[in-house]
């Protein structure tokens, strides 16, 4: 196995940095988002938002814009990827170049790129890891995952000691079925679900290894097997910053409450846009109606009493809506003077 170089870049509390856009100035660490409690656990990661990426021999992971499924990095910068897919949860990482198919990603003479993505893990319990990710065809459909111990050793016995995805599939999914222990899927189906034991709190790095050129992975949960199976585009990414600096679990539920509430009213604010556009077209249908002279079975009086209430509707949701602009914008004041950003909004 490839060694990891460990990076310490040492940050004073006062001059913190919240990595929620970009990379880090070393590697960063994922924090959970039920910090305290003790049954739950989760941690949500941008595949973008890797803790290190280490190449590979003729191979690699290049991250590629979600809007127009352009690679922003590599060989190919700027060219449509292989696999492009519409629905993404911003960017996404590619996997292109050679495939690797007989070789165990935990193996010494595995040469493959790895995406490593660290996790400060509280609540001990029994992991599932899903992946969200897609391929270009039954011939790119595979990746390998593994988990490294907070001394980086090969977290073995409380699971597999590797896994692998593969289930083709034409649009982005949440997936932790494949095969365990194996460098081959043909006609092995997936039997097998993607589950460790965690025994012990500590910073774990889950690792991502390249198989075959072609496959895409967008997002990855990691979380206690109480809770629900992601769907949809899943869950608002966990917060990560600095390996080097430590939060309080009081800091950390004070900030994921304040990006939560963030991440709330803007999905309100989005149905508020969609009210509008709705009332504003019958607004101007009913307008249409009278203009045209031809009412039916409706009265001009009735036309024109319902259109008048509508636009008080409207008045009213427009209302709604600078309010929660104004409270969105004062919460983002609020983790600003906390030294931190509010992470971009993902494409629904």
């Amino acid at each position: 196995m490839k060694g990891r170089l460990n990076l310490n870049i040492c940050l004073l509390m006062s001059m913190l940095l919240l990595t929620m856009v970009g990379s880090a100035a070393g590697e960063i660490i994922f924090h959970d988002d039920f910090a305290g409690d003790s049954n739950s656990g989760r941690f949500v990661m941008e595949a973008e938002n890797c803790s290190r990426r280490i190449s590979g021999a003729g191979a690699d992971f290049w991250e590629v814009n979600g809007s127009d499924n352009k690679f922003l990095e590599g060989p190919s910068e700027g060219q449509v990827a292989p696999t492009a897919q519409s629905g993404a949860r911003g960017n996404y990482m590619e996997a292109l170049g050679l495939h690797i198919g007989g070789v165990a990603p935990i193996d010494d003479f595995y040469d493959g790129p790895f995406l490593d993505y660290k996790v400060s893990v509280g609540t001990p319990g029994t992991y599932h890891l899903y992946v969200r990710w897609t391929a270009r065809d039954g011939g790119s459909d595979s990746l390998y995952a593994f988990i490294l111990k907070p001394d980086g050793t090969l977290l073995s016995g409380a699971g597999p000691n590797y896994f692998m995805y593969h289930q083709y599939r034409a649009s982005w999914f949440w997936d932790n079925r494949g095969v365990k222990n194996t460098t081959r899927c043909a006609y092995a189906g997936f039997p097998h679900v993607a589950v460790w034991t965690i025994s012990e709190p500590g910073d774990y790095t889950i690792c991502i290894a390249h198989r075959e050129s072609g496959s895409a992975l967008d997002a990855i949960v990691f979380q206690t097997a109480n809770l629900p199976v992601p769907g949809g585009s899943g869950p608002l990414q966990s917060l990560f910053i600095s390996e080097t600096v430590r939060l309080s679990t009081l800091e950390i539920i004070t900030i994921n409450n304040i990006r939560h509430a963030i991440a709330e009213k803007t999905e309100a604010l989005e149905r508020i846009d969609a009210a509008l556009e709705k009332e504003w077209a019958a607004y101007q249908a009913l307008e249409e109606l009278l203009a045209g002279g031809e009412y039916g079975n409706l009265s001009y009086g009735g036309i024109v009493t319902v259109k008048q209430r509508i636009h008080s509707v409207v008045q009213h949701q427009e209302q709604s809506k600078k309010a929660l602009e104004k409270s969105i914008e004062k919460l983002e004041e609020v983790l600003a003077a906390l030294g931190f950003e509010v992470e971009p909004t993902l494409d629904r």
